[in-house]
C-alpha cells in the first residue's frame, strides 16, 4: 500500500522521526551489546586456545610424541590460532562497540532537539512559527543524515532482537492489566479483560514470529566453530597419547 504524502505537516513529521530515530537508537544499543559480547567472547577463547597450542608445541619440543603426524599437527594448530587471532583483531569489536555507543548517544541527543522544538511549538510563552520549526528541522535532519553516513549500519539480527523485546514488554503489559481487570468485579472490567487477552495473545503470536525469523549472524557461526575446536584439541591430544601406550 503506498503512502499518502499529500497532507504532511511539520508538526506530525517532527512526531514521526522522533520515531523512527528512537527506533534507530535502540538498534545501534544493541549492536554495541551485542559487538562487545563478541570482544568478551573471543578473549575467553583465545585465551583456551593459546593454552593448547603452546600445551602442542610443548609436547612436540620435548620429543613426548616422535611421531610426523603430531609434529604436522601441532604446526598446523599453532599457525591457525595466530590466522584466527590475527582475523578477529581486524574485526575491532571493542572498537565499534565504542563507536556505536557514541553514535546513540548523538542520535539520542537529535532526539531531545527533536522533542524541544515541539515543546516550544505547543508553549504559549515562547511565539515559535511553523516556518521556524521547520529550519529547525531541515538543520536536525541533515546532522542526521551526517551521522548515518559516518558510522556503520545495524544487523538486522539487531532489530529482531528489538521486536522481541517489545513484543515481551507489551504482554507483560497486557497480563498486568488483566490482573487489574480481574480485580475490578464489573461489566467493564470483564469487557477490558477480554481486550487485553485479545492483544496479549496477538503479542505472543508477534513475538513468536519474530522469535522464529532470528538468523545467527556469521560472527555467531565462527565463534561456535572455535568452540567445538577448543574441544575437539584436547580429544585429539587424548588419542596420539593412547596410540603411543
Amino acid at each position: 500500500m503506498k503512502k499518502d504524502y499529500k497532507n504532511i505537516d511539520i508538526v506530525g513529521e517532527v512526531n514521526h522521526k522522533i520515531k523512527t530515530l528512537d527506533i534507530t537508537r535502540y538498534n545501534r544499543i544493541y549492536m554495541s551489546q551485542r559487538l562487545s559480547k563478541y570482544s568478551e567472547e573471543w578473549k575467553f577463547v583465545f585465551f583456551l586456545l593459546n593454552i593448547e597450542a603452546i600445551i602442542f608445541v610443548t609436547l612436540s619440543l620435548t620429543g613426548v610424541f616422535d611421531g610426523v603426524a603430531f609434529n604436522a599437527s601441532s604446526g598446523i594448530f599453532s599457525i591457525y590460532v595466530i590466522l584466527a587471532q590475527y582475523y578477529i583483531n581486524g574485526l575491532n569489536y571493542n572498537e565499534r562497540s565504542l563507536k556505536m555507543h557514541y553514535h546513540q548517544l548523538d542520535i539520542e541527543d537529535l532526539i531531545l532537539r527533536l522533542k524541544n522544538l515541539l515543546l516550544k511549538y505547543n508553549s504559549d510563552v515562547e511565539k515559535y512559527e511553523l516556518d521556524d520549526m521547520q529550519k529547525d528541522y531541515e538543520l536536525i535532519m541533515n546532522q542526521y543524515q551526517t551521522i548515518l553516513k559516518n558510522n556503520e549500519n545495524h544487523d538486522p539480527v539487531d532489530n529482531q532482537k528489538r521486536l522481541t523485546l517489545n513484543t515481551k514488554s507489551e504482554a507483560q503489559k497486557g497480563e498486568v492489566s488483566e490482573m487489574r481487570n480481574r480485580e475490578n468485579c464489573n461489566s467493564s472490567g470483564q469487557s477490558s479483560q477480554t481486550n487485553s487477552k485479545g492483544l496479549e495473545s496477538e503479542g505472543d503470536s508477534k513475538g513468536n514470529g519474530s522469535k522464529g525469523n532470528v538468523k545467527s549472524t556469521i560472527d555467531d557461526k565462527i565463534l561456535f566453530l572455535n568452540r567445538m575446536v577448543i574441544c575437539l584439541i584436547p580429544i585429539v591430544i587424548l588419542l596420539f597419547i593412547l596410540q603411543g601406550w
